[in-house]
């Protein structure tokens, strides 16, 4: 699915059954791009940036047909950091993030 299709479904108005006291509202999943861009302008209340933990997941079993490889991957996520001390990335193998630019830390869960 493109940005734009998935961007197209409201996640936010369904009443969910196990949360009846929740409001409802109309929402879709933002791109990456829209939240770094959003938290790298606004700073918290306590006037600092915001910082990511940022999980990567990828699968060789996907790849081509839904993603690209572990190192393009990796790659594409975290060029999108602007903001490289405020990054902790981590993932359930260390492949996908050992191609990219240093960074503050990581972990391996």
């Amino acid at each position: 699915m493109t940005a734009e299709e998935i961007a197209s479904f409201d996640c936010g108005s369904v009443p969910h059954p196990d949360f009846p006291s929740q409001r409802n509202l109309p929402a879709y999943k933002p791109t990456l791009d829209q939240v770094i861009k959003l938290t790298e302008t606004v700073p918290l209340l306590d006037g600092t940036l915001a910082r990511y933990n940022l999980e990567i997941k990828h699968s060789e079993e996907l790849e081509n047909e839904f993603c690209p490889d572990a190192e393009s991957f990796a790659r594409i996520v975290l060029e999108k950091i602007i903001l490289w001390e405020s990054l902790i990335a981590h993932a359930f193998k260390a492949s996908p993030l050992l191609p990219s630019k240093p960074f503050i830390g990581w972990t391996l869960t």
